[in-house]
């Protein structure tokens, strides 16, 4: 895992304080993902529990997956990237999770029949995918009626990418903050490869479906960023109406 995460936050995305994220990646299962899914759990008032039937869109590095089986689900993932799988599958055997649950692939084409899960998972997916659409569309389409789907991703109408922990005007064309990047001597590829989602995309392509849909609104963080950008991106937020970073709760009818 150190290994994996290496090259993601030191070469593909050059973050000067890299080894500080990596910790906290090793760490994630305790830091970020059970209190998240204890979150969850009181935003959509269920309860995760055994034979309950969890699909985890873009498994990375299978913290979540370890998370939700310890807490009885019936666990599956799917990952596009081969090493991210190699790590999940040595998770599962420690954990004694079947490797059949595990499979390589993409959010665009979900290899599981229609209505069969309870709850989907996508945590800072979507804004990774080649279609849009096409991966909401899978995800609901594999969603069980009055099953439940979670999504997070951020908002490209802000001015801070959470990739790579850099306030860049994320709003204006793409050439500009690559620009910004390469003057830091910051990797790009990374950056060609996002797809700028925003809230009024997502909620246009909810609006499609036979779902109900809401939008998350958060207090403020209160972070080490510096203090002028936090204010021109709470005026984003007051002004605007656009999070840095968008939650939906989603409810298939």
């Amino acid at each position: 895992m150190g290994e994996y995460y290496s090259d993601l936050y030191n070469n593909q995305l050059g973050l000067p304080h890299y080894q500080n994220k990596i910790n906290e990646r090793l760490n994630e299962e305790k830091l970020r993902i059970a209190p998240l899914i204890e979150r969850i759990q009181i935003l959509f008032n269920i309860k995760f529990k055994k034979n309950m039937k969890v699909l985890i869109i873009g498994g990375g590095t299978g913290g979540e997956f370890a998370e939700f089986f310890s807490r009885g689900c019936n666990t599956y993932t799917i990952e596009p990237y081969d090493k991210a799988i190699e790590i999940i599958q040595l998770k599962a055997d420690m954990i004694g999770a079947p490797a059949k649950n595990i499979h390589m692939g993409v959010a665009e084409n979900l290899p599981f029949p229609d209505n069969y899960f309870d709850f989907i998972y996508c945590y800072t997916v979507i804004e990774h995918v080649q279609d849009v659409n096409k991966s909401f569309s899978e995800a609901i389409r594999v969603t069980k009626s009055g099953g439940k789907l979670f999504f997070l991703m951020p908002d490209y109408r802000q001015i801070y990418e959470g990739h790579y922990k850099a306030f860049l005007p994320l709003f204006l064309p793409k050439f500009i903050s690559k620009f910004i990047l390469i003057l830091k001597g910051r990797p790009v590829k990374f950056f060609n490869s996002l797809y700028f989602v925003n809230a009024k995309m997502i909620r246009n392509i909810l609006r499609k479906h036979k779902v109900t849909a809401l939008q998350v609104y958060d207090p403020y963080l209160n972070d080490s960023r510096p203090r002028g950008f936090r204010r021109l991106e709470r005026f984003i937020q007051d002004s605007l109406g656009i999070e840095s970073i968008q939650t939906w709760l989603v409810i298939k009818h």
